[in-house]
């Protein structure tokens, strides 16, 4: 039986750099959840490779379950609470709940990626001053994403009282 830390690196070696989860990345996950059942990160890969399966082995659905199962069983698991949140942007297209999982994932020590995904969420929300001011000022050499989230927001682009173009 494979450590957990392996199956980890084998599963994100298979999806390195690929918009599609493998075929063969199936199998080994599911290998080492039966071997690891209570892992956290685990859970929050299989929501992973079933977001870059694009529906084929699974149902959306189980993607969402895979990230609440990481929460669940380590509360204390930004990676899990910033995927939720992505999830309900995305997926649900329910704003209030995702706000509520970044935020979660931000108190508990997650990164520019929920910093990134609460100012959309916001500004999707017609709150743009707060989605720029969790921005902050430009600095130079900030993320690349970050300083074009800034601009589509100052843009009106999130801007929900307008029609898309």
């Amino acid at each position: 039986m494979r450590g957990e830390e392996d199956y980890i690196q084998a599963i994100t070696e298979l999806l390195d750099g690929r918009n599609e989860a493998p075929p063969e990345v199936f199998p080994l996950l599911e290998e080492a959840l039966r071997a690891h059942p209570g892992s956290s990160e685990l859970w929050c890969l299989r929501g992973d490779v079933i977001y870059f399966s694009h529906g084929d082995h699974f149902e959306p659905e189980e993607i969402l379950a895979s990230y609440e199962r990481a929460a669940e069983l380590h509360p204390f698991c930004a990676e899990a609470y910033e995927s939720i949140g992505g999830y309900h942007d995305v997926f649900t297209e329910d704003l209030p709940k995702a706000e509520e999982a970044f935020r979660k994932a931000l108190t508990l020590g997650a990164g520019w990626v929920s910093v990134y995904g609460l100012s959309r969420v916001l500004a999707q929300q017609d709150r743009r001053a707060e989605a720029l001011a969790l921005l902050g000022d430009p600095i130079p050499g900030e993320e690349r994403d970050i300083a074009d989230l800034r601009q589509e927001i100052l843009s009106g682009l999130w801007d929900p009282t307008l029609e898309p173009a």
